[in-house]
This record gives structure tokens, C-alpha cells and sequence, in this order.
């Protein structure tokens, strides 16, 4: 839980920095850490259920792995975190500069002939 704090206040004071909402950003970044933690948990879990149901491994096995699903489960969190931070660390698009105009393009007439029946 305390990783999930710190991935927030990185992500505020990153968005903040970059002119972003601060506050939906420092929610996003909880999201993201502990969302990755409990989609692999999810994976990790459906995984030996059917290994229990259809290879016959004991069901003892969710305790076995508990350990190394938990420490993927948080460098899986860490990296996905990373991400968001660096995606932060982007200018957003309203900030790059816009490239300058094309010169202006003059049109450019044959002078006509005088007309004979017209008195100049």
C-alpha cells in the first residue's frame, strides 16, 4: 500500500509539472499499481486452478506460490507505473509548437493587350 502512495504522488507532482489535472493523474497512478497487482494475482490464481482441476497438483499449491506471485506482482506494479510516469514526462500536444506558416504565394498576371476598340 505504501508503493501504491508513493506511485500517486509521483504521478500528481509530475502532472502538475506538466500542466495536467494533478488530482485524476495521482488517482490514475493507484489504479495502474494496484490494478497490474490484482490482474496478476487473477492470472496467477487462475493458472493453478487449473492446474489443481486438470494436471491434479495439490491445493496446497496456492500457498506454495503465494510468495513469488506476490513479488511479480509487484515488480509487474513498479514497471507498469514506470510507464505511466514516463508517459507523464511527454509534453502534451498542445504545447509543441506549431510549425510556422508557408510563405505567402503572390499571383502573378500577364499584363493584357489594349483592346483596339477601347480609347485609352
Amino acid at each position: 500500500m505504501l508503493l501504491a502512495i508513493v506511485a500517486a504522488v509521483l504521478a500528481y507532482q509530475k502532472a502538475k509539472a506538466s500542466g495536467r489535472n494533478p488530482w485524476l493523474w495521482a488517482f490514475i497512478g493507484v489504479a495502474v499499481y494496484i490494478g497490474v497487482q490484482l490482474l496478476i494475482g487473477v492470472a496467477a490464481g487462475m493458472l493453478i486452478l487449473v492446474g489443481i482441476a486438470v494436471l491434479g497438483w495439490s491445493e496446497s499449491a496456492f500457498t506454495a506460490y503465494e510468495l513469488p506471485i506476490n513479488i511479480v506482482a509487484i515488480i509487474g506494479a513498479l514497471a507498469a507505473t514506470w510507464g505511466l510516469l514516463k508517459f507523464l514526462d511527454r509534453v502534451p500536444a498542445e504545447e509543441i509548437a506549431a510549425p510556422p506558416p508557408p510563405p505567402p504565394t503572390f499571383s502573378y498576371q500577364e499584363p493584357t493587350a489594349p483592346h483596339a476598340d477601347r480609347p485609352d
